[in-house]
């Protein structure tokens, strides 16, 4: 039941994703074929640079997209109108949560694999080359490491987002049911909540990369524990 739970979560939510991903690579194709045009003096440079910045402002407006899309996610399976259905389900409230921690997280990473292959089909084959900056890459095992590093890292700094996001609205809700009115306060608390761990998460980052997944990983889990048991709790259908 619980596989399917997570099948009908990304279900619900594939079309917006599915949708930013193709947007993103014809975007990519066609900003790949301008600059090519623009090195066979086919096309004035100035387009070029117009390209670069819609590609730009759509990759920034992607990334608003989406969270606001894992919010609405969230709120509408859990307080929208399909709330009650979500919450009679013969599956309990815990799992119910981690499925739409799992969905989020797999649509982030697939955004981001988007993200990736868009690098490569803007990149001139020998060289990396975005927004005017050309650095030679190589594939090494070094390199390797890092990318998997940074990708540990920032999986774990996303989960921490998306586990605080949906604490705080669960919490807003269970406090205040009007919508319009808890809405406002889920993002107050949200933000609170944003600083508090900048402030203690930041001297662990400098301390290192593990220290720092660490205490990422310390809050989404408090995060979690909280949504879970104000769902058990403090949410009824």
């Amino acid at each position: 039941m619980f596989i399917k739970q997570i099948k009908h979560d990304l279900a619900f939510s594939q079309t917006a994703f599915l949708g930013m991903g193709t947007l993103m690579i014809g975007l990519a194709i066609v900003l790949r074929i301008v600059m090519w045009a623009s090195r066979s003096v086919m096309l004035n440079q100035n387009i070029v640079h117009v390209m670069v910045m819609l590609w730009s402002f759509i990759i920034f407006g992607v990334i608003i997209v989406s969270i606001i899309q894992i919010f609405q996610f969230y709120k509408e399976n859990f307080f929208g109108d399909a709330g009650y259905l979500m919450l009679t389900l013969p599956v309990s409230r815990g799992s119910l949560l981690v499925s739409k921690v799992i969905v989020s997280m797999l649509w982030f990473n697939f955004m981001a694999a988007i993200g990736i292959v868009m690098v490569f089909i803007i990149a001139n084959t020998d060289t990396f080359t975005v927004m005017g900056v050309s650095e030679t890459t190589s594939l090494t095992l070094e390199n390797i490491l890092n990318f998997v590093r940074g990708a540990v890292l920032v999986n774990s700094l996303v989960l921490f987002l998306v586990s605080a996001m949906f604490f705080c609205i669960t919490l807003a809700h269970s406090i205040i049911m009007r919508w319009r009115v808890h809405g406002v306060m889920a993002g107050v608390v949200y933000f609170l909540y944003l600083a508090v761990y900048f402030r203690i998460g930041a001297e662990s980052f400098i301390m290192g990369l593990t220290d720092g997944v660490g205490i990422t990983l310390v809050f989404a889990g408090v995060a979690l524990l909280g949504a879970w048991y104000l769902l058990q709790n403090k949410v009824t259908v």
